[in-house]
């Protein structure tokens, strides 16, 4: 007798388990595009400071290319979260979530608590749980199913 181990489509799991699952769609997909956002901006950073004399920009100028890597990556995740129809709030706290996160690093780093060459590995480290916490607090709206939303209109989004 042999056992098939044959998913239960999506619609046919537990409540919890398929909000989970798409939590974690939700917050792959902005990654995405954040990397995608963030190698777009490295090409030019990189080749401008090759033509200044600089082999390795992020520890040349961590405070530049964290700011760089905020602005590229909240862009490129706002453009996605527009793109699944969400609400500008939920962009704007999003958003703000990041733009805090760097703020409080370039302020330590700026004060000499956390170590300059350092800045940029904790910005990056740091995103992804503070994503999630950002998250946590919508959570119907994290939790809804990864479509568009064609006949809502994009300001009573979700």
């Amino acid at each position: 007798m042999t056992q098939t181990l044959d998913r239960p489509p999506l619609r046919a799991l537990p409540s919890g388990r398929r909000r989970a699952l798409r939590f974690g769609a939700h917050f792959l997909e902005m990654c995405a595009a954040m990397c995608l956002a963030w190698m777009v901006v490295t090409l030019p950073f990189v080749a401008i400071a090759t033509a200044a004399g600089t082999s390795e920009p992020v520890r040349a100028w961590p405070e530049l290319a964290t700011v760089l890597a905020l602005v590229a990556m909240s862009a490129g995740m706002a453009v996605q979260m527009r793109w699944r129809r969400h609400s500008w709030q939920c962009i704007g706290e999003m958003t703000a979530a990041m733009v805090i996160e760097a703020a409080v690093l370039l302020t330590l780093a700026a004060a000499g608590v956390l170590p300059r060459g350092d800045l940029f590995a904790w910005f990056h480290g740091l995103m992804p749980p503070t994503m999630v916490a950002a998250m946590v607090l919508r959570l119907d709206v994290y939790t809804s199913p990864l479509r568009h939303q064609h006949g809502a209109t994009p300001a009573s989004a979700p």
